[in-house]
């Protein structure tokens, strides 16, 4: 007998003859791979005719359902909408030469995100599904993708389809539907054919029933309508939705898969009374249902405010987080020092540790004034790593050097232009006062195309000038950038402050990037900063603050650092959570914004008071890396999983579970951190599974060895082990720290090494708690 996911069923329509065709003949060619055992439908015929029940028994037992949208033919809709109720895997294929792929997205929208493979013959459709089979069953089915997103998301409704047309029995049932008892969500095709499949899932899965009008066959327009009608009866019926099909009489027969769970009437008076027994059986379970939710209102009152937390809580990526400026962001010295700076500054940070989040905050807080002149750009990655590689030439020689400065200087004076122009138009349409010098200024950058080009096209053009990069800065300093200095410096005496934010410039330092032309183009940046200060500065009659701040990784920081003449005086805020209670700050001020109560009181009325002696917020915070991502992923999980277990607070078996899934996530941001040999460090991690989280000087030696055959590059790895806070050091007698980056793991190997030498058999290091789940260290 095949597996469950080896059994494939091939729904497909009966015309064009091509349809069936192609369908045998890819049956045939799966059956010689001996990949899947494959069903048409056409084999289910018993005694001659085909019993609907034979084909839903056959999808039950399917892991695979292929259909073929080439016709949009009712009853293979309804077919594919079952499986995807069902929880199968769909695989959907198309003559494309009949049935574009744009037609099935606007006729059947739900669909449009899923994409039908092109045929002609049965053997591509083979050839294609053997592929992709693989990938197939590697991938979530559709409906375990939406249902998370489904939880507690709605309230109980009656999800209505109506049918296109107002005639007399569909304004009666929408009366009826409309003024129930039960809350209704209305999907009106006059008013929209475009919802997703997301939209009908999530809504399927929270309905209190579900009553699809089908339009009549023979009135116009019905075929479009009713093709996604079908889709969704069929998914109503997988997911066990309580759901009536309704339609008008009519001399076209109804599809054969649903035809006997379809109501048909004569009128609208037949059409209201059948739609008033359906729905009122469901009010009445509404009210039986309500009854029970008031006898249990505390244990639902706690689940929803845990649902509000799951919400409140925020996304761990600032750019996700629409609340995280204005209603819970968390003051540091390192954001501080960055909001006053009055030069150029390099805002440092590990992944994780909040770079993004103060990029936003310090570009809100500054652009609060009007005296001030905020410039934020974020050049995307691939524009850096060409521009990075059209810049190589110049970076490898120093007697180019002043070039790369010179771009840096063009970069910085044209975004500042260009902000205060967008500044200019912004007044202008809102009828503020301008002035001459703005307007003058405006159109000398538009007459350049500054405020359209990006970073990328503009330094572009510059680098590809005829001349050569050096003469081409050289006289694009002449005819452009001079004139608008001076220009500039006019518009600029009524501001106080110009502020530039960089973030995203590390985003170019991919695995295979050129390291020491990085390093140097950002150098580069910092020398540019200070001179643009000095070059307006010479026009100003009052003094005006400037300040760069550039955001980097703490890993590339400390590359760049190698690179500098004078790395002692490179200018830097570095962002740091080694202090715990700062760090659960974070988690407790987004609680906070969610519950309206302090943090302390949150923890302890919403989750459970003791894991393993220790509280929850103590026992979350001991075992994570310091980071505030860590900490909201961690908590954030936590809670997931108590709303999923049906929990009205988050029991400490939610936490323990929850810590597997966040120790999981730890392990793949270290590698995304230390991407240039992510690979080694992973394949250095796998050594140290099923071990004791201490090890040995000699036995981490012998491991590291195990994985990197050069020798001159395994103390190397040692140090950025520990750089990235998998490996703590030993200092002294079972006393283990960890560092958070390059330079703190040097100074911690000095002071293992003196503790070591006491010893006489060396320090030893310990796997840093956070791993431990994933890598099954006990």
């Amino acid at each position: 007998m095949s597996a469950p996911d080896s059994k494939v069923f091939y729904a497909y329509p009966s015309t064009p003859p091509s349809a069936p065709d192609a369908a045998e003949t890819a049956v045939r060619d799966l059956h010689r791979t001996g990949l899947v055992s494959v069903i048409p439908w056409e084999k289910l015929f018993v005694n001659g005719r085909l019993i609907p029940s034979e084909v839903f028994a056959a999808i039950d037992e399917a892991g695979v359902v292929i259909a073929d949208l080439t016709t949009l033919n009712p009853n293979v809709l309804y077919e594919v909408g079952y499986a995807i109720g069902l929880g199968k895997r769909i695989w959907l294929t198309a003559d494309v030469s009949r049935t574009s792929r744009e037609t099935i997205a606007v006729s059947v929208p739900p669909l449009a995100t899923l994409g039908a493979h092109a045929y002609q013959n049965g053997h591509q459709i083979a050839a294609s599904f053997e592929a992709e089979y693989i990938k197939l069953m590697e991938s979530k089915p559709l409906l375990d993708q939406f249902h998370a997103a489904s939880v507690g998301s709605h309230a109980p409704a009656v999800l209505f389809l109506k049918a296109l047309y107002e005639t007399d029995a569909s304004v009666r049932v929408a009366d009826r539907i409309s003024n129930g008892s039960v809350p209704a969500v209305i999907d009106d095709p006059a008013e929209t054919n475009a919802r997703s499949m997301s939209w009908y899932v999530e809504r399927l899965l929270t309905s209190a029933g579900v009553l699809i009008h089908f339009t009549a066959v023979d009135r116009t327009g019905s075929p479009a309508v009713n093709a996604r009608y079908a889709l969704v009866a069929g998914m109503a019926r997988g997911v066990k939705a309580h759901h009536l099909l309704l339609q008008e009489k009519s001399s076209t027969a109804v599809p054969l898969d649903f035809r006997d769970d379809v109501r048909a009437y004569s009128g609208g008076k037949e059409a209201r009374r059948i739609v008033d027994e359906w729905l009122s059986s469901i009010e009445l379970d509404q009210q039986l249902l309500t009854a029970k939710v008031l006898e249990d209102r505390d244990r639902i009152a706690q689940r929803a405010t845990l649902q509000a937390l799951h919400r409140g809580i925020g996304d761990f990526v600032a750019e996700n987080d629409r609340n995280l400026i204005s209603e819970y962001f968390v003051e540091t010295a390192a954001y501080l020092e960055a909001l006053h700076s009055t030069g150029a500054i390099v805002f440092v940070g590990r992944k994780g540790t909040g770079k993004t989040a103060n990029f936003l905050k310090l570009a809100d807080e500054l652009g609060r004034s009007v005296n001030n002149v905020v410039c934020t750009i974020k050049p995307a990655g691939y524009d850096l790593a060409s521009l990075v590689e059209s810049l190589k030439l110049v970076a490898n020689d120093p007697t180019r050097e002043s070039a790369m400065v010179g771009l840096w200087k063009y970069l910085l004076v044209t975004e500042i232009v260009a902000e205060v122009c967008r500044d200019y138009e912004r007044r202008l349409d809102a009828r503020l006062p301008v002035t001459d010098a703005e307007g003058r200024l405006w159109e000398y950058a538009d007459k350049r195309g500054w405020m359209e080009s990006t970073f990328a096209e503009r330094l572009q053009s510059v680098i590809e000038q005829p001349a050569g990069i050096n003469e081409g800065v050289e006289t694009v300093f002449r005819d452009q950038v001079g004139p608008a200095v001076a220009n500039l410096s006019e518009v600029l005496r009524q501001k106080h402050r110009v502020c530039v934010l960089l973030d995203n410039i590390d985003k170019a330092w991919s695995r295979d990037a050129d390291f020491p032309v990085l390093s140097r183009f950002l150098l580069s940046l910092l020398v540019a900063a200070g001179e643009v200060h000095t070059l307006l500065s010479r026009k100003m009659t009052h003094r005006i603050e400037l300040s760069t701040v550039v955001f980097v990784r703490s890993d590339i920081f400390e590359r760049i650092r190698r690179s500098a003449r004078e790395p002692d005086k490179l200018p830097a805020a570095t962002m740091k959570w080694n202090d715990r209670e700062l760090l659960m700050r974070v988690v407790d001020e987004r609680l906070r914004a969610a519950t309206g109560m302090p943090g302390p009181e949150t923890w302890e009325r919403y989750f459970a008071a003791n894991i393993h002696g220790k509280s929850p917020r103590e026992y979350i915070v001991s075992r994570i890396l310091p980071r505030p991502r860590d900490a909201i992923v961690f908590v954030k999980a936590a809670i997931a999983l108590a709303l999923n277990r049906d929990h009205s607070v988050v029991e400490a078996d939610d936490i323990l579970q929850a810590e597997r899934d966040y120790s999981a996530y730890a392990l793949d941001s270290v590698k995304v951190e230390n991407m240039p040999v992510a690979d080694d460090v992973e394949e250095v991690l796998i050594q140290l599974m099923y071990g004791h989280p201490v090890v040995e000087s000699s036995t981490l030696l012998e491991k590291v060895k195990s994985v990197l055959s050069d020798s001159s590059i395994r103390d190397e790895m040692i140090d950025l082990l520990v750089a990235s806070s998998i490996l703590g050091r030993e200092v002294a007698d079972d006393v283990y720290e960890f560092a958070e980056d390059l330079a703190g793991a040097r100074s911690l190997s000095l002071r293992a090494r003196r503790f070591g030498d006491t010893r006489r058999i060396g320090s030893r290091f310990q796997v840093h708690v956070a791993l431990h789940r994933i890598l099954d260290i006990q």
